[in-house]
């Protein structure tokens, strides 16, 4: 690691550009997670990448995720929105693959996409016809799948909440609100 920080420190001091900096220490992450692969008892790893949709190259960063995962490398990645399914649709599919995901307020495009990987719940839809006279004329009822979590809840969740979903173990979907930590000994 410290190699790696030497790395950035040396390219940002004489001006290289981010693009090209953000290729190399994604080669050099890649090239970590290769030599783990020989290494059977290797440490556990974590890797974070905090807004990475700013690295702005999909395709590297989809074989970065993939190689992390060969090598059991714990990785964490956070986004204020997925990236665009017409250009990075293996990146977007492979985030909303995670074994956990964790949305907060999100736009429409995403709390659609979000909405459909946490999946759906059989539910009964019941409609009626009201006749001239004001009275029910019909009704019937059908067998319908909702989103468990919908859409425009992700949508309008407050800060401090999250849906999270967790595929690790047995598939779980919660929400969740953090709340304000009281002090010891307040009165």
């Amino acid at each position: 690691m410290v190699d790696l920080l030497e790395r950035v420190n040396a390219f940002s001091g004489n001006g290289f550009p981010s693009c090209c900096l953000l290729r190399v220490l994604i080669q050099d992450l890649k090239q970590a997670a290769f030599e783990r692969l020989r290494q059977p008892d290797a440490a556990p790893a974590m890797l974070v990448l905090d807004e990475f949709a700013a690295l702005d190259d999909p395709e590297q960063i989809n074989d970065l995720l993939r190689q992390a995962r060969e090598a059991r490398v714990s990785t964490v990645v956070s986004t204020q929105q997925l990236p665009d399914p017409r250009t990075a649709h293996a990146l977007r599919s492979a985030l909303l693959g995670a074994g956990v995901v964790i949305a907060h307020r999100i736009g429409p495009d995403d709390a659609e996409a979000v909405a459909r990987v946490i999946g759906t719940r059989r539910g009964v839809q019941v409609t009626r016809t009201i006749g001239d006279d004001g009275e029910a004329a019909r009704r019937s009822v059908r067998a319908i799948d909702r989103y468990s979590v919908d859409p425009n809840v992700m949508k309008q969740l407050a800060t401090g909440e999250a849906v999270v979903l967790s595929i690790v173990g047995v598939r779980r979907v919660a929400t969740l609100r953090v709340l304000q930590p009281v002090s010891v000994g307040a009165t």
